[in-house]
């Protein structure tokens, strides 16, 4: 943003920001931690950005020069708090832009359950088929998928974890061949 003084009047470029707003979650960030990330402004005389932060709508109590990153990892969230976030850019000089749109996030009260996973083990009866066992949460569904060569695979039957949390599934198909290759697939309607 030029300051340029031209036969006794002052000029202002004043530039506008449009900035688009990401979410950056993960599962390694502790909980309280937010990252934000947005697009680059493309004015040339940017060197720098400002992420606003508050608990109400366009009112910001805090203000974190992150310099020319296009991210900021923001600490110590409580649980259950809504915040809002805006950023501006910068000049060499200072001069600041109006703020980008604004989001809101609302820090989860609690971690989010990790996926239940099936344990899966392959042995062979007397008729020389593979019998498939296993054990995962109760109701759930899941594709049989089987293969001879890792690269395509065939659903041949779905099994359904019991109320004890166990399953089994014999290959008919299995007896014929040299080796198989399984694995399940959770089957969502």
């Amino acid at each position: 943003m030029p300051i340029r003084k031209l036969q006794g009047f002052l000029f202002l470029s004043i530039f506008f920001l449009v900035l688009e707003f990401s979410v950056v979650q993960s599962d390694a960030i502790p909980p309280g931690t937010l990252t934000l990330a947005w697009d680059p402004s493309s004015d040339p005389s940017v060197v720098g950005y400002r992420l606003y932060e508050g608990t109400a709508s366009q009112s910001y109590n805090s203000v974190l020069d992150v310099g020319s990153n296009l991210t900021a990892t923001v600490l110590g969230l409580v649980a259950g708090e809504t915040y809002y976030f805006a950023v501006t850019a910068y000049d060499i000089s200072g001069l600041e832009s109006t703020f980008s749109g604004q989001i809101s996030y609302t820090v989860p009260t609690s971690a989010p359950e990790p996926p239940m996973l099936a344990r899966l083990f392959v042995s062979q009866n007397n008729a020389s088929q593979a019998v498939l066992r296993g054990t995962g949460p109760a109701g759930y569904v899941y594709d049989v998928c089987a293969s001879i060569d890792l690269s395509s695979w065939v659903v041949i039957g779905t099994v359904t974890v019991d109320a004890t949390g166990a399953f089994q599934f014999a290959d008919g198909a299995s007896s014929a061949l040299s080796w198989r290759f399984y694995r399940l697939r959770q089957n969502t309607p």
